[in-house]
């Protein structure tokens, strides 16, 4: 919501808030399905992932499998999706055990809310993983294009800088 608030405007940040916009809907785009199934895979072990067996969503039956998913709060993908889902999580794991982050998630709080305040404003954070000691915050990010160049235009442009201070400060005030 801060990111929309300083790259949109405040109609913006209203129409995308839950808690303040009374005909909010979450949206749903087959893109964030992937990347909430890769999260969902690598942090909590893939319970909410539903993976139907059809090679697109374009048929009347993949689209109402996928609706049903959606309602029993699964997340639903594509057999030919879940298969580089898991490669993209394992691939994860392996990079976090083979460096300086080795263990990072052992003992570590997973999609652990935060809440505060911050003078009269009311604030929400809930990283994806903190270490125990709360000395470290990672967020798992799946992106089209890996290439750092083109990554760092991403994630300014999606207010990743934002929500990283956003966290500390969080972290900080809890």
């Amino acid at each position: 919501i801060a990111h929309l608030l300083l790259t949109r405007s405040a109609l913006h940040a209203w129409f995308a808030h839950p808690a303040l916009n009374p005909a909010y809907r979450r949206e749903e785009d087959a893109r964030l399905d992937y990347g909430s199934a890769a999260h969902d895979v690598l942090l909590e072990g893939g319970e909410k992932l539903a993976v139907l067996d059809f090679p697109d969503w374009r048929k009347k039956e993949a689209k109402a499998e996928r609706d049903a998913a959606r309602a029993a709060g699964k997340i639903p993908v594509l057999t030919h999706q879940a298969a580089t889902i898991r490669a993209m999580a394992e691939a994860a794991r392996a990079y976090l055990a083979a460096g300086e982050l080795a263990g990072v998630m052992e003992g570590a709080h997973i999609e652990h809310a935060m809440f505060w305040t911050d003078g009269e404003i009311a604030c929400k954070g809930r990283p994806d993983l903190i270490t125990a000691d709360r000395k470290l915050i990672l967020d798992y990010k799946t992106t089209a294009c890996a290439e750092p160049d083109a990554f760092l235009r991403a994630a300014l442009a999606n207010g990743y800088d934002v929500q990283g201070a956003f966290y500390q400060r969080g972290n900080a005030a809890t």
